[in-house]
């Protein structure tokens, strides 16, 4: 699916630089499967050309893949930050579970320098003081590939689906910037449904941040609420509940913690 969206794109002329970031493992995969598959030429960039010379500058630096380590490393990164540097349209991301950021006990956040090459990529770190991974452009396009987003892990899991832009999800919607929930369905009745996803590995509360529970208040009958238990097992059970902020009772501490017998209690069944 991913080459055929490349080789679309391309075709369309809606795209023109894509870098694709695997393991190193898979560096030559991605290379012989866009080649075989979809005529596609992609150059492999190694560690030792950023030694003499910039491999993300000039024609032959449209399409390219490098391992995401190599990509990380200080002297290739500094390449990449080069201001004669194109911005590239698509960044792809293989195994993106393997782009790991955890909370500590202690509450401190850990990020490995995958992580980090992620977030300056998708322009997630726009905050960020450190020089280290500071880039003076994002991609216009994230696409992270994985068939274990979650693996039983919360955190980990937060901190992936916060590489992509939400904000910009939202604007393309006609929404504001930070509209209170992850999904707008609108379906063929006329029916919308704002939906905020959360997921556990097993069973436990779940937090609206303040910022959704403001949607849910102002929503109502038009906000759900879809909670999925048992995430880390074979059979995630998923629980929705329309207009939470009537049906579910709730502590206020900025942020709302909704305790896990309240959501089955208020969520509805499939008939």
């Amino acid at each position: 699916m991913t080459g055929l969206y490349i080789r679309e794109m391309l075709s369309r002329r809606l795209m023109r630089r894509v870098l694709i970031v695997p393991p190193a493992g898979l560096v030559g995969n991605w290379r012989s499967e866009m080649r075989s598959l979809f005529n596609l030429s992609f150059r492999i960039i190694g560690g030792s050309e950023a030694r003499s010379k910039n491999p993300f500058v000039g024609p032959d630096s449209d399409l390219v893949i490098v391992s995401v380590d190599t990509l990380a490393g200080d002297r290739m990164f500094g390449r990449l930050q080069s201001a004669d540097v194109e911005p590239y349209d698509l960044v792809i991301f293989d195994e993106a579970h393997k782009l790991s950021a955890d909370r500590e006990p202690d509450l401190t956040i850990r990020k490995t320098n995958r992580y980090q090459l992620a977030e300056a990529l998708a322009g997630a770190n726009k905050d960020t003081e450190d020089d280290r991974w500071y880039l003076p452009w994002s991609c216009r396009h994230l696409l992270l590939l994985t068939a274990t987003p979650h693996m039983g892990k919360d955190y980990p899991y937060y901190f992936l689906w916060r590489l992509l832009p939400k904000a910009d999800l939202a604007r393309a919607a006609g929404l504001v910037d930070y509209p209170g929930f992850d999904l707008l369905a609108e379906y063929p009745n006329g029916e919308r449904r704002a939906i905020e996803v959360k997921g556990r590995a097993v069973v436990g509360e779940v937090e609206l941040t303040e910022n959704e529970w403001v949607a849910a208040c102002n929503q109502r009958d038009r906000y759900w609420l879809y909670v999925v238990y048992n995430c880390a097992s074979s059979y995630p059970q998923l629980m929705r509940v329309n207009d939470p902020f009537m049906k579910l009772v709730v502590r206020d501490k900025t942020s709302v913690v909704v305790d896990q017998r309240k959501i089955f209690q208020a969520a509805e069944t499939d008939d």
